[in-house]
């Protein structure tokens, strides 16, 4: 069971890296720097995205990839500081962090347990990205409850659309 709910664990942290719920965010810049050739004020209002650092090749090998084995607890543990921070990071982390992923990984434990999940065939993912990364138009999904040996469940098909 520990194996099952580790891969879970890093299927979460590859989907947060691929569509990290909060992308964007502003900050002020604490000193002087250069970016891009650009001088940057101290207390200049700045941008950052977490989607953009999360797809750096330099960090991330075939960043557009899904690869949950990249969030293995030593491969993990050894990313560099700043690298994966789908909730930010220091003292503005989202204070809602834990609870969520806390509540997602109950949540998919249970749903996983009951049902299958395939993709309508020849589905391509479309990303919005106001005011978070979210699928354009849902998700076609086919959802089909496990058939049980004991209990008498019996198998329902049922078709969703996830937006």
């Amino acid at each position: 069971m520990s194996g099952q709910l580790e891969l879970l664990e890093m299927v979460l942290d590859e989907t947060l890296r691929l569509y990290p719920p909060a992308w964007v965010g502003g900050r002020r810049a604490v000193a002087t720097f250069e970016f891009a050739g650009q001088t940057v004020p101290a207390n200049a209002y700045v941008n950052y995205s977490s989607w953009a650092s999360h797809h750096l090749s330099e960090v991330f090998e075939e960043p557009f990839e899904f690869r949950p084995e990249r969030f293995s607890p030593e491969r993990k543990a050894a990313l560099p500081k700043g690298a994966y921070v789908p909730f930010g990071a220091g003292s503005r982390i989202c204070i809602g962090m834990r609870f969520g992923q806390l509540e997602i990984k109950a949540i998919a434990s249970q749903l996983l347990r009951d049902f299958e999940f395939s993709l309508e065939p020849g589905y391509q993912l479309r990303t919005r990205q106001m005011p978070t990364i979210g699928p354009r138009g849902g998700v076609p999904l086919r959802v089909r409850r496990h058939e049980r040996s004991s209990g008498g469940a019996t198998a329902a098909s049922a078709e969703l659309s996830a937006s």
